[in-house]
């Protein structure tokens, strides 16, 4: 077993790696997340080890740059350092920090990842699972937007049944209004009523219509080319 798992991570890494933040980021967004908003404390605290270890792993596995790892590093240290802080500090300033630095080190792996998936070469398994990943980052970037936009403007995001607004605090809600407006799907339960808010939600619906065609013709265009000159 074990020499598998060593053949695992030596061959082809920066691949390999693809897959494994993938799942990492799936046990995040649909296990932790939503079990720290509804099991108390120390599902909260779990929720933050399970972020920080994604977090770091991204830094450390995902790119071989020095530079961008040093800036990475440090981006995702203040992340994970105000996610932290917030469990324990009621603070407008605090939780600003911490959406601010979180988006910040989600953008980072949004374009790690995404020269990850597009760079020559053959089309694995791997890759494919990058582009899920990245998929799955372009909706946790737009929740977290639109947590900072109803920080900022509150009533920004309500419920229509019950003029219900969102409060920032409610990250699992937003996450989950993402991912439905990533997709296309709308149900229709939360609605953006403020003209920024409107207006992203606008870009992400386009970005989710046109991400899936857009990456599969990228996709098999490089695996064309690299069968094409291997011959």
């Amino acid at each position: 077993m074990w020499g598998r798992l060593k053949e695992f991570f030596s061959s082809e890494p920066s691949e390999h790696y693809l897959s494994v933040f993938l799942v990492m980021l799936c046990i995040e967004l649909f296990v932790f997340g939503p079990l720290a908003h509804v099991g108390g404390s120390l599902a909260a605290y779990a929720n933050g080890i399970v972020f920080s270890f994604l977090m770091l792993f991204g830094v450390l596995a995902m790119t071989a740059h020095p530079k961008v790892q040093i800036v990475s590093a440090m981006v995702v240290t203040l992340a994970v350092a105000f996610r932290w802080i917030t469990n324990f500090v009621d603070s407008p300033q605090v939780f600003l920090g911490s959406m601010f630095f979180s988006l910040s080190s989600i953008l980072i792996f949004l374009v790690i990842v995404l020269g990850q998936v597009y760079k020559e070469g053959p089309v694995t398994v791997h890759r494919i699972q990058g582009a899920i990943a990245a998929y799955l980052l372009f909706a946790m970037s737009f929740s977290i937007t639109y947590n900072i936009i109803e920080f900022l403007h509150p009533g920004s995001f309500v419920f229509p049944s019950q003029q219900h607004p969102l409060q920032p605090n409610q990250m699992e809600s937003f996450l989950y209004f993402s991912i439905s407006t990533l997709t296309t799907v709308g149900f229709g339960d939360i609605t953006a009523v403020h003209s920024i808010a409107r207006s992203l939600v606008m870009l992400e619906s386009v970005i989710g219509s046109l991400y899936p065609p857009i990456l599969i013709g990228i996709l098999v265009s490089l695996h064309i080319r690299w069968r094409w000159d291997k011959k």
